[in-house]
C-alpha cells in the first residue's frame, strides 16, 4: 500500500507539472518482488516523467517492458499506450502514435473514454499530409488502422455537411463494423456560428515558460505549434507567444499586453 501511494504521489507531480520533485521522488520507491501491476504502473509514471523531461524514446523504452508484462490490468496497458502515444506525438510520428491509440482502445470499456480517444485519432490524423495517409493506407495490414487512414482521406468536414455526409455513408460501406462508426456521425454535424466575432487574425497564447512549470509550458506550446503549422489553410490566424513567468499575479500585465497588440 505504501508503495502503492508513492506513485500516486508522483503521478500528482507530474500532472502539476512539478516533474523535478516527480523524478527525486521516483528513485526512492522499490517495487522488487511485489505485485507486477505495481511495477508496470512505477514504468508508466516513469516513462511519463522521462517524457516530460524531453527524452521520449526513454519513455518508450520503458513502456516496451510494461507491455512485456504478463496478465496485467487492463487500465493500466490503457494508461501505457496513452503515453506511448504521447511521446511519439513529440517525437513527431504522428502515424505510430494513431496506432498506439488504436491499441489502448483495446483496453478501454467507458464510452466517454472511447470516444475522447477517438477524437485524439482524429485529431493526429488530420496534421499528417494526404500523400502520406494514403501511402500508409496502401501499406497497411491492419484493418482497424487502415479504417481511420481511408477516412481521414476522405472525410473533409470542411467542405460542408452534405458531402461530409456522402463521403461517411461511402467510408461505412467500405469498413461496416469498425469501431469508428458512431464516431464519423459527429464529422457530418456543421459547427454552430459564433456570432461577432467574424475571422479570427491573431491568437495570444500565454504561458508560465519561465517558471517552475516551464516543461508542462513547453509541452503545451509545441504542441499549439505543431497542430498550427500542420493546418494548409491560407486564413489561418498569427500566434503570438507570451510569458506570464513564476508570478501568477503577473498574467494580467502580459494579458493587456497581448490585448494591446
Amino acid at each position: 500500500q505504501r508503495q502503492y501511494y508513492e506513485i500516486k504521489a508522483v503521478e500528482s507531480l507530474t500532472k502539476a507539472g512539478q516533474v523535478r520533485e516527480a523524478r527525486e521522488l521516483l528513485p526512492r520507491i522499490n517495487v522488487a518482488g511485489l505485485d507486477a501491476n505495481l511495477g508496470a504502473r512505477k514504468r508508466i509514471v516513469d516513462a511519463r516523467v522521462a517524457a516530460l523531461e524531453g527524452r521520449p524514446d526513454q519513455a518508450i523504452a520503458l513502456l516496451n517492458q510494461v507491455e512485456r508484462t504478463h496478465n496485467i490490468d487492463p487500465a493500466l496497458l490503457a494508461e501505457a499506450f496513452q503515453t506511448r502515444a504521447q511521446a511519439e506525438t513529440s517525437l513527431d510520428r504522428p502515424l505510430d502514435a494513431v496506432t498506439s491509440l488504436i491499441e489502448r482502445e483495446k483496453h478501454l470499456v467507458v464510452k466517454a473514454e472511447l470516444a475522447k480517444n477517438q477524437q485524439q485519432i482524429w485529431l493526429l490524423l488530420q496534421s499528417v499530409n494526404r500523400a502520406v495517409l494514403a501511402d500508409a493506407a496502401h501499406a497497411s495490414r491492419d484493418p482497424l488502422l487502415r479504417g481511420w487512414l481511408d477516412l481521414a482521406q476522405s472525410v473533409d468536414p470542411a467542405s460542408g455537411p452534405a458531402r461530409a455526409g456522402a463521403a461517411i455513408e461511402a467510408w461505412k460501406k467500405t469498413h461496416a463494423g469498425h469501431p469508428a462508426g458512431e464516431f464519423v456521425k459527429t464529422l457530418a454535424v456543421p459547427m454552430p456560428a459564433i456570432a461577432g466575432i467574424g475571422r479570427v487574425e491573431r491568437i495570444a497564447l500565454l504561458l508560465p515558460l519561465t517558471s517552475e512549470h516551464a516543461l508542462a509550458a513547453q509541452a503545451v506550446r509545441d504542441g499549439f505549434l505543431a497542430m498550427h503549422a500542420a493546418s494548409n489553410r491560407p486564413d489561418k490566424p498569427a500566434v503570438k507567444v507570451y510569458d506570464i513567468g513564476a508570478n501568477p499575479a503577473q498574467a494580467p500585465v502580459s494579458y493587456s499586453a497581448a490585448v494591446r497588440d
